[in-house]
């Protein structure tokens, strides 16, 4: 047995032993943190156990490690930190798999590393009651991250790793995101709209604003936006919706009949969780090209809607180059 009195003696440990593995690997995480593919050494095949919760695992390096083959499971209320690998050892710690644990973050862990037969694995997994990630937990845990990082906008994560649309395309149980279009118009702010700015942000100013119709977005959507001057699509941007409020028609002077809600970005894109993939040169004329094969506006109205569906997000990757 030996003790670990530094997380940097901690990940030395767990990066030796799962490298030089030849057998089994389980890693057993309260907390998954974005860059958590950097103390995963040759990640294909680890089984990994984690807790879902906004704030402490971040969905998109769930994701990448899905990609590069982890087995990852979750299960709430984990807060056990095991490292165990079936022949090189196992390491008990009070670091989860996170930057802030491992890395660079000021954190305070210590552990233990011992041989792979002082811990029953099957035994603690089995106490776990975890099950495989599905969709719907990547969905909900993508709606509660969203929702986490827009009210502490403090602890935001970096972008600069953003996702490539033909990452994303190509990814499992992929984020999900909103399309809007508009012609040049001006958005009057709506008096409900002023009085939740005011009350909940101490001014009534914000970043962006647009109309919308009865269920065309939720509170925490990503919407893809952009201008369509008959068959062309241009000056696309992401939105966040941060309020998604309802219109009532004594507001004249706010209220749009066929799109009866105003949907509000309060802050800078920066201040929320990473958009679904970056909108780059390549899919901005992905986008155009897509758009002109569709034919003008009514046909998009018709065939896109306001949801990205299946066909569309195809049509976008065929267009990807």
């Amino acid at each position: 047995m030996k003790i670990l009195y530094t997380s940097a003696q901690i990940k030395r440990a767990i990066t030796k032993i799962f490298s030089t593995s030849k057998g089994r690997r389980v890693a057993i995480a309260a907390f998954v943190g974005q860059d958590a593919t950097a103390y995963l050494p040759r990640p294909d095949g680890i089984e990994l156990v984690c807790w879902p919760k906004a704030g402490g695992t971040n969905p998109d390096a769930i994701r990448d490690l899905m990609k590069r083959k982890v087995s990852v499971s979750f299960a709430n209320g984990v807060h056990m930190k095991v490292y165990w690998t079936e022949d090189r050892g196992v390491v008990l710690t009070s670091a989860n798999l996170s930057a802030n644990a491992l890395g660079s973050g000021s954190l305070k862990e210590i552990g233990v590393l011992m041989p792979s037969s002082a811990i029953n694995i099957n035994k603690a997994l089995a106490a776990l009651n975890a099950h495989p990630a599905s969709t719907r937990d990547m969905d909900k845990l993508d709606r509660e991250h969203k929702a986490y990082v827009k009210a502490n906008p403090q602890i935001r994560t970096r972008m600069a790793r953003g996702c490539s649309f033909r990452n994303w395309y190509l990814m499992a149980n992929r984020p999900k995101w909103r399309i809007a279009w508009y012609q040049v118009a001006k958005v009057r702010l709506a008096q409900k709209a002023r009085k939740i700015l005011e009350n909940e942000h101490g001014a009534h100013d914000y970043w962006d604003i647009m109309t919308a119709t009865k269920g065309q977005c939720e509170e925490n959507d990503w919407i893809l936006c952009f201008n369509v001057e008959g068959r062309v699509a241009r000056w696309a941007e992401w939105m966040f919706a941060h309020h998604v409020i309802r219109v009532p028609p004594s507001d004249r002077r706010a209220y749009v009949s066929g799109a009866p809600y105003q949907v509000i970005q309060v802050f800078r894109t920066a201040a929320y969780s990473q958009p679904p993939f970056v909108i780059d040169t390549k899919f901005r004329r992905a986008l155009r090209d897509a758009i002109a094969d569709l034919g003008g506006l009514e046909s998009i109205e018709k065939t896109v809607q306001t949801k990205v569906t299946r066909e569309f997000a195809r049509l976008l990757y065929s267009h990807y180059k």
